[in-house]
This record gives C-alpha cells, sequence and structure tokens, in this order.
C-alpha cells in the first residue's frame, strides 16, 4: 500500500498562509516520542488538541484499515506487509513547500518506531522513502512529471492519494499520474472531512478503481483514420472489431486495391477523408482517384438514363485502347472540346474540377500537407464525413469548476477570460492543426452555493467584456454552461458516500455535456479551480471522452505576477496507461506509413520522454520533403536511396493503404519536376536518371537490367496503383510491371527495391544516408516506450 500525501502548512497545525519556521525547527530538533506527537500521531501534541486529528493520523489510520481489506480480498499474508508514504513538497518562490516535505519525512521516520504510532498502524510496518520535491508546484516541469511516474508508477499495488493540503495544481498532477499508473488501484481520502464514522475520526476513502469501457487504441486509431490498422491490431489482440469499423476497414482496403472488388467512389471518398484529417505529408493523394471514380459513376449514370451506348459516348479519362488518360491530359482535351461543342454533363463536371486536380497535383507530387481550402473543399464534394473520424477544427472545450468569490475585495478576471487574452498554447494549437482562430466552449460545473459566482462569469465571457486575442472567436450565446451538482463535495460533515456520488455525478454531467457539442472538439482543457474532488472529476470525464474519441486532454492553471497580471500555466497532463499504449501504437504504424508528421503529433501529446522523440519524426519529414522537392535529384541521391530501403524493408508488413501510399512516396521521389516547374537551378540527373524497358522481343532476365530500367520500373508500379492512374494493389501492381521478365520466381516489390538501390550504388559508388537508420532508432525508441507503460494494458 502506498499513501501518498502532500504536504503542507495542515501538518503543522496551522493556516494556509501562517508562518510555519518555528515550528518547523522544533520539528526537526525533536526525537521519536516528540516527532510522534507533534504530527499528531500520538496524544500530548499541543499543535493538534481538543480532540482535532492531525492529516497525517488519518490518513495513517484509513490507510491501514484499506491495507486489511485489500488483503482479505486478495492474499491474506498481504496482512501484514509495509505502508510506504511518499511525502511530497514542491518548490519555487514564496509559497515553497520543500523544507516542509524533508522535516516531515524526516519526523515521520523517527516517530515510525514508537510503540504508540505502531498501535495506530495496526501492526503495519511503515516505509517513508526520501520526500519528492517538484521543483515548481505552479508549473510542474517534465523531469517532475517523471520524478512522479517512477515514483508512483513504480509502486506494485494499491495507492491512496490524500485529498487535502498543497497546491491544487501538485494534487491534480499527482491525481493524474495515479490514475495513468494504478487505473484499477487508487482511492481518494478526504481527510477534511468526518466521514461516514464520526466518532472514529477516520478520513472518508473514494475508491477511484474503474474497470475501462473505452478503448482508447480504437478511438485514437479511428479518429486518426487508420481503420485498417485498428482491423490488425484487434487481430494480433485476438479479438473480434466492431461491424462499424470493420466495414470501414474494408472500403479503405478497397480503395487502395486489397479487395478483390473494384473501388468506387464512396470507397475511395472514405480513404480521403481519413487523408486530409491526418493532414500530412502527401494529404489528398486519392483526391484525382476519387475525380475518376466519381466522373465514371456520372457517366454510368448518363448512360443509364439517356440509354446512349457507351461506344457513342467514350470514356474522356481512357485512351482508346483502354489504358488511363493523366486526369490533367483529359480535362484539357474536354475544354478544347467545349470550344467547338456543349460538353454532357459528366464531361462538363469534369473541366470544372480543373483546380481540384492542381491540389491533387501538389499532395502527390510535392507531398504536401492538406491545406484550409482542400479541407473546405471536401464536405462539398463528398457530403458527410465518418462519424469516427477526428476533423482538424479550432474546436475546444473547457471542463472547470467554480470557487466560491469574495464578497468584497478584488477579484481575480476569470480563467476564461485569462485564457481567451492570450494566444493559444502551441500544444493547443498543434491538436486542433489549423491555422484559424479558435472556438472555446466552456462548462462550468457549481456547486450550490457557487452557481451564482458561475452566472456571473459566464454571463462577463459571453459579454466579450475582456480584450479577447484575435486568435480566438468571440463567445456564441450558448457558448458557456453553467450546471450544478448540489451539495458542496467538501462540506463539513460530509459522508464519503455522499462525496463520491457527488464525483460520479460530475463525471457524468461533464461526459453527457462533452457528447452534446455540436462538433466534437479537437482538444479538451481541465482547470484547478473549484472543490479538489469536482476538479478530479472533471479531469476524469476529460480522460473518459478524450480516450473514447481520441482527443488529447490539457490542465491548465494561472498564477498572479508581480505586476497583477494572470500567466496561464499548460500542463501536459499525465495520460491514462492505455491512452499512452495507444498514441505510442499508433506512432508506430504511422512511422511505418511514412505518416511523419502525424507520428510527430502523437508523440507531442504523450508524456515529456515521448515529446522529446517528435522532433525527430520532424526531421525525417524535413529531408524527405527536401529531396521530392529538389530540382538537383542527384544531390539528393543518398537521402532518396535511404527512403526507398527504409520503404522497401518495412512495405510487406503494413496494410495495403499504407503500400499504395509509400510506393507512391517512392515514385514520386523519382520523378523529375514538369518542365513548368523546373527553375535555373535544375539538374538533369545522372545517378538516378532512369529510362523505359523495351517493350518488345523476348522476355528479358531482370538479373541483367541496369539502375535507370530498375528505377523506371518503380516508377511504372507507382502508375498502376489506385491513388494515380490504375486500380491494382501492390502486389498486383508489381506483377503487371513486371510481366515481360522471364523470373522463376516472382519479384515482389521489396525486392525491386533493394536491385534497385543496390545497382545504384554499385554502378555510382553513392553513399546511402542514415535516413532510415534514423527512422529505424526513432521506431525502437517508440516501441520501448510502449513497453515501458505501467502496468497492465488491453
Amino acid at each position: 500500500m502506498l499513501l501518498v500525501h502532500v504536504v503542507g502548512n495542515a501538518d503543522l497545525g496551522l493556516g494556509s498562509r501562517a508562518d510555519g519556521s518555528e515550528r518547523l525547527r522544533r520539528l526537526r530538533d525533536a526525537d521519536g516520542p516528540e516527532a510522534a506527537r507533534l504530527l499528531g500521531l500520538t496524544d500530548g501534541g499541543e499543535w493538534f488538541a481538543d480532540g482535532v486529528l492531525s492529516p497525517l493520523h488519518k490518513e495513517l489510520v484509513a490507510v491501514s484499515k484499506l491495507q486489511e481489506a485489500v488483503a482479505v480480498s486478495k492474499l491474506p499474508e498481504a496482512k501484514g506487509e509495509q505502508l510506504r508514504v511518499l511525502v511530497i513538497g514542491a518548490g519555487g518562490g514564496s509559497r515553497s513547500t520543500e523544507e516542509t516535505a524533508r522535516v516531515v519525512r524526516q519526523a515521520l521516520v523517527k516517530a515510525a518506531s514508537e510503540p504508540d504510532c505502531l498501535a495506530l498502524l495496526n501492526g503495519h510496518r511503515l516505509e517513508v522513502p526520501e520526500a519528492l520535491v517538484l521543483s515548481d508546484g505552479l508549473n510542474p516541469s517534465a523531469d517532475d512529471h517523471e520524478q512522479l511516474d517512477n515514483a508512483i508508477g513504480g509502486h506494485d499495488g494499491h495507492v491512496a492519494l490524500s485529498l487535502a493540503g498543497g497546491a491544487s495544481t501538485v494534487l491534480v498532477e499527482v491525481a493524474g499520474v495515479t490514475a495513468a499508473t494504478h487505473p484499477d488501484e487508487w482511492s481518494l481520502l478526504l481527510i477534511d472531512r468526518a466521514g461516514d464514522d464520526r466518532r472514529s475520526g477516520i478520513a472518508p476513502r473514494i475508491d477511484m478503481s474503474v474497470t475501462p469501457h473505452e478503448d482508447p487504441l480504437r478511438g485514437w486509431l479511428m479518429g486518426l483514420g487508420l481503420p485498417t490498422v485498428l482491423g490488425a491490431e484487434y487481430e494480433r489482440r485476438g479479438e473480434v472489431l466492431p461491424d462499424e469499423f470493420q466495414n470501414a476497414a474494408r472500403v479503405v482496403r478497397r480503395a487502395a486495391g486489397g479487395e478483390p472488388e473494384k473501388a468506387g467512389p464512396e470507397d475511395l471518398a472514405v480513404l480521403l477523408w481519413a487523408d486530409v484529417a491526418r493532414g500530412d505529408l502527401a494529404a489528398g493523394m486519392a483526391l484525382r482517384a476519387w475525380l475518376v471514380a466519381e466522373y465514371r459513376r456520372r457517366r454510368c449514370k448518363y448512360l443509364g438514363e439517356t440509354g446512349v451506348e457507351s461506344d457513342q459516348y467514350p470514356d474522356a479519362t481512357l485512351k482508346s485502347g483502354g489504358k488511363p488518360i493523366m486526369i490533367g491530359k483529359a480535362i484539357c482535351k474536354l475544354r478544347k472540346r467545349s470550344e467547338r461543342q456543349k460538353l454532357t454533363g459528366p464531361d462538363a463536371w469534369l473541366v470544372e474540377q480543373k483546380h481540384l486536380v492542381e491540389m491533387g497535383n501538389e499532395a502527390t507530387h510535392e507531398l504536401g500537407t492538406a491545406t484550409e481550402e482542400l479541407r473546405e473543399h471536401l464536405p462539398v464534394l463528398l457530403g458527410d464525413r465518418p462519424d469516427w473520424l477526428s476533423w482538424p477544427s479550432g474546436d475546444v472545450c473547457l471542463l472547470s469548476g467554480q470557487g466560491k468569490q469574495p464578497k468584497n475585495g478584488p477579484r481575480r478576471p476569470p480563467i476564461i477570460a485569462t485564457m481567451m487574452s492570450n494566444e493559444p498554447n502551441e500544444a493547443l494549437r498543434r491538436a486542433c492543426a489549423v491555422d484559424s482562430p479558435l472556438t472555446l466552449e466552456t462548462l462550468i460545473a457549481c456547486s450550490k452555493e457557487t452557481r451564482a459566482d458561475g452566472r456571473r462569469v459566464a454571463d462577463e465571457i459571453i459579454a466579450d467584456s475582456f480584450i479577447r486575442h484575435k486568435a480566438w472567436r468571440p463567445v456564441e450565446a450558448d457558448g458557456v454552461t453553467v450546471c450544478s451538482y448540489g451539495r458542496p463535495a467538501t462540506d463539513n460533515g460530509i459522508v464519503s458516500a455522499d462525496a463520491e456520488e457527488g464525483m460520479r455525478r460530475v463525471q457524468s454531467l461533464a461526459d453527457e455535456w462533452l457528447g452534446n457539442r455540436p462538433r466534437r472538439p479537437r482538444a479538451i482543457v481541465t482547470t484547478v479551480l473549484g472543490e479538489k474532488p469536482v476538479v478530479i472529476a472533471l479531469l476524469r470525464a476529460a480522460q473518459v471522452f478524450g480516450a473514447r474519441h481520441g482527443i488529447p486532454v490539457f490542465l491548465m492553471s494561472s498564477v498572479k505576477n508581480d505586476d497583477g497580471t494572470e500567466e496561464l500555466q499548460f500542463h501536459q497532463f499525465g495520460l491514462d496507461r492505455d491512452v499512452r499504449a495507444a498514441l505510442l501504437t499508433a506512432a508506430e504504424h504511422c512511422l511505418d506509413r511514412l505518416d511523419l508528421l502525424t507520428a510527430a503529433r502523437l508523440l507531442a501529446l504523450g508524456d515529456p520522454e515521448m515529446g522529446v522523440l517528435a522532433a525527430n519524426a520532424i526531421a525525417l519529414s524535413d529531408d524527405l520533403l527536401t529531396a521530392v522537392r529538389s530540382q538537383d535529384l542527384d544531390g539528393c541521391a543518398s537521402i532518396v536511396l535511404s527512403v526507398m530501403r527504409a520503404v522497401g524493408n518495412r512495405i510487406d508488413d503494413v496494410e495495403p493503404d499504407a503500400q499504395a501510399r509509400l510506393a507512391t512516396i517512392v515514385g514520386e521521389l523519382l520523378s523529375l519536376p514538369p518542365r513548368s516547374r523546373r527553375g535555373d537551378d535544375f539538374r538533369e540527373p545522372r545517378v538516378l536518371a532512369h529510362c523505359k524497358p523495351p517493350e518488345s522481343g523476348a522476355p528479358a532476365d531482370l538479373d541483367f537490367e541496369d539502375a535507370k530500367i530498375l528505377l523506371r520500373l518503380l516508377v511504372q508500379v507507382r502508375d498502376e496503383v489506385p491513388l494515380n492512374h490504375g486500380d491494382l494493389g501492390l502486389q498486383d501492381a508489381t506483377a503487371h510491371v513486371l510481366g515481360r521478365y522471364a523470373q522463376q520466381v516472382p519479384c515482389t516489390y521489396a525486392q525491386l527495391i533493394d536491385r534497385a538501390v543496390r545497382a545504384v550504388t554499385e554502378t555510382h559508388g553513392v553513399a546511402v544516408s542514415d535516413w532510415e537508420e534514423r527512422l529505424d532508432e526513432l521506431r525502437r525508441n517508440v516501441s520501448e516506450r510502449r513497453g515501458d507503460v505501467y502496468g497492465r494494458t488491453r
């Protein structure tokens, strides 16, 4: 059993703002019996008299009884095992509790061996490790978070957190780490309440253990538009994927040529929605393929409605022999024809989509990310997007409690106003993935005593009576919801059952409110305002909803600077262990697909260790973009060859949509920019030059082809996959391109890449860069951290 105790002046029998230096001196100098009395663990101490029990007294009695209950339900031999007490303090300015933490810990060690203290513990041995001191209680750092992870996450067994003294920011940070590492084995102790049995003085305990009903992996992978990856993960886990998501996975596989049926525009639409939602390199790559499929659907409908024979109305996207024409050329031909005659409906529609072809070319040939213009076009073109998809937007939801406002004297501005008076936090902006202003919707959870205060805050925000930063939109009339959870959760004499019911009510209110938003948020922010049990209930509601839909959760607080201004502190909140595992798993798959920007975003949303890796994914993306957009292909040959090798080593292990994506990226790396885009610095390649193989004659032997032809074959494979000019899956596309070669053993796409890379390096003596090694190292680091996830994941 681990008791986590955040120190405060209450441990010295003082009010929160009293000077405790003299009492700390006495406690520091006390021997064992005196230390036990001063801490209120035994009788005779003047700091806790007249029947008043100290926080530590209540906590130790509560956890000793909890220990017995756990032992009865689990292993009887656990009944006499040690209780560990982790004392936590915080540095940072005049409100520092660093000294208090160290002195209380030292005194507790001395007192632990006293007979009366042992009686209090009901025979349990007490272990008190070194005090853990956060560097800044108002703004815990990455190192602070790591310390908490190690100290709490490393404990095997139940964790009890005392919800009493100390800064709310520290308590909530500790609660977040505890919930993340021990979601089904932790409790809150309300030590400043009388409890169910008022004569016992035992701290009421609220069981926070939960059995997870949400699958964060499903929420995140579907939110990212990766249903095929989710299907593979469920198959690996031996679980059955719900029908809705199985169907989505089947649609995406069909769009990529991975199913026997040919892809229709509705299939490619889902793939397009997903790619643009992620907004990664080459987002919108499927746009041109969708245009062709939609044109053909419209043409078939036109033939059926008019009775015109197919040969009387040729498909504008095919040559007379049935081979595809590049859609840009097809549109040019139709435009010329329109000068002579009126075009039929499908042909006229296709001509009107020329700007979309240019967007598709940008996405494919330049590996361009999704633009706001492209995102705005998709609903018009495709209709409703899949409900399971997380779409980039500026929608942010804020969950906050409401503290009691002073009747007289100055009031601090509402934290909502402080938030909207500043430019959005970088992490918030990254989660939203848009450059436009953000929209904030807020839920203020109030007790019946603070409802009027909450209403005043809502009126002030809706009236826009503060200096709002231009990066935030004005709050609409229904943009702030004030709800009451009834009796204050920290009323004197409240019993633990009532407190627990209040927290459950708050969590249910928040979950229902989040689910009823007209648009699903891209980020959820919580605050440390209000009653501490309510703060934690709101935080848990945010975590559960975020896991269900793949939405990041942030913790925000504010501090008052010396000049009186409010400054926001934005904390990366401790992740639920299953959510952390889901983020890491999703990042692994994104790295394998070269969805490098998405991998970076996922890692940045994780814990500090994961955040460090995000920069490595960005660096790989930058190098890839430099190579694909270069006017000097040979100057980037070492990177191109390394990317090709990376693709070859992983393409057999990814899903069909990822295979089509990777094959397209390889083809684009090897393709020269069109003449219209060639600048003065363009250099004709020699090392990566390629040429078409002969189209006639006896079957050739692939073993004797030179580098130029092998590179060209890779470009031809790209042209055959559905994202470009063909409709074949990667395996069939490779077999089709290599059909003229008389190989006894068919050559796979991965083997073709290996042949091409070896031929180039042997012919030209070009060294392969470390790009693949860096990708592999990043992949290993992500995998290792997934293995480090605390506790048992799904």
